[in-house]
């Protein structure tokens, strides 16, 4: 009986030491072969979860990656000279879009953490989904025309 529990408490410190493949090899149909398939599963779990936060953390590396890349660039150009003054307008309006996404990507990655300690709360109600449709055309109208896009709308009213 101790060299079944032996071997789940040395496989429990390796995986706490972030060695997630390491599992419990016990063939048995006892409370400890059910002790061992249940550590196996536990260790599965984990190994997933630290897989998924390893690709959030790379994916969202990239994401924050991209934008500081234009930035640096464009301004890095600005001051050395290889964008001329008089284009200085259009890409210091780039940078402004660029860092406006790096505010939205950081807020989202706020809102997950507090989604993820509990502290997120939902406001459940009931909401005019038309009005929030037409503000938002309102809100992008100039780019909607700027870019020469055709919208068409259509709207049912509730019954």
């Amino acid at each position: 009986m101790i060299r079944p529990l032996s071997k789940i408490n040395d496989t429990a410190k390796a995986i706490s030491k972030g060695e997630f493949d390491k599992r419990v090899d016990i063939d048995s149909e006892d409370e400890i072969g059910k002790l061992a398939n249940s550590f196996n599963y536990m260790a599965d779990t984990l190994k997933n979860l630290e897989n998924m936060r390893r690709n959030f953390i790379a994916d969202v590396s990239h994401e924050l990656r991209s934008p500081m890349t234009s930035i640096n660039g464009f301004i890095s150009g600005m001051l050395d000279g290889t964008i001329p003054m008089e284009k200085w307008t259009k890409y210091l309006e780039i940078v402004h879009d660029e860092i406006k996404r790096l505010i939205r990507l950081i807020n989202d990655l706020l809102d997950l953490a507090s989604l993820e300690s509990g502290e997120f709360s939902l406001k459940i109600g009931i909401f005019d989904i038309n009005e929030l449709i037409r503000q938002r055309i309102i809100k992008f109208e100039d780019k909607i025309n700027k870019k020469k896009i055709n919208v068409n709308v259509y709207l049912i009213e509730k019954e």
